[in-house]
């Protein structure tokens, strides 16, 4: 009786112990390398919580990444802006270009008669040259006949914009005048042009070709020589 009150406690302990063994087995998993690793857990409780939190942290990363709309529309306003400003520019360089080219074809339409121009005064001061060379009843007709060309070349240069400088009796001014030679005289105010060597002529506002002229200039002062003579 007595033996099989020891027997059966026997088994009751293997079969404690056989219990106890496979409840740790089924907490620990082996891993690949033969090292044991805990068991996931188990149990609605388990799987609710680690979902909880999985989305907890995906929601606050997105959150985090993801501009606002008070952040996208201020972004949006400032792109707008910049590429407003680069259109403004744009267009302002545009019409410089615009208005540079109309300014320069109008300046070459306005002087494109400028070297036909001066081509053309050549043929003015030969006929000038045979007028003042050309005398006597013989050459009346020729004369007359220079005289018309001569009339008619001016008038084709004025309808062109071509015009005479004025020179004689006029003040010296350098713009348009080159002086040759200066003279003594007390007729004109210093500084006048007295004498005209060849005419000057102008294109509208631009000089053709200076006048050459003689200058007037003031004679020595007379007191000076008065004091000369006394001290003599």
């Amino acid at each position: 009786m007595d033996k099989d009150t020891h027997d059966q406690q026997d088994e009751d302990s293997r079969s404690e112990a056989e219990a106890a063994a496979g409840t740790a087995a089924e907490q620990t998993v082996s891993g690949a390398d033969g090292s044991e690793k805990p068991a996931a857990a188990t149990g609605n409780g388990a799987t609710e919580e680690g979902t909880e939190e999985h989305s907890a942290s995906g929601t606050d990363e997105e959150e985090a990444a993801e501009p606002t709309l008070e952040e996208q529309l201020e972004a949006a306003r400032a792109e707008a802006a910049a590429n407003h400003d680069l259109l403004l520019r744009a267009r302002a360089e545009l019409e410089n270009v615009l208005k540079r080219q109309r300014r320069e074809l109008e300046e070459r339409a306005r002087y494109e008669g400028l070297m036909i121009s001066r081509d053309l005064l050549a043929v003015v001061d030969d006929l000038e040259r045979a007028l003042d060379h050309s005398g006597g009843e013989d050459g009346a007709s020729i004369v007359s006949g220079i005289e018309l060309v001569l009339k008619s070349m001016l008038a084709i240069l004025e309808k062109h914009g071509v015009v005479r400088v004025e020179a004689a009796g006029q003040p010296f001014d350098p713009a348009v005048h080159e002086a040759v030679a200066m003279v003594e005289t007390t007729e004109v105010e210093p500084n006048t042009v007295v004498e005209e060597h060849r005419c000057g002529y102008q294109l509208r506002d631009r000089l053709l070709r200076p006048a050459m002229v003689v200058v007037s200039k003031a004679p020595p002062a007379a007191d000076g020589e008065g004091s000369e003579g006394k001290s003599s």
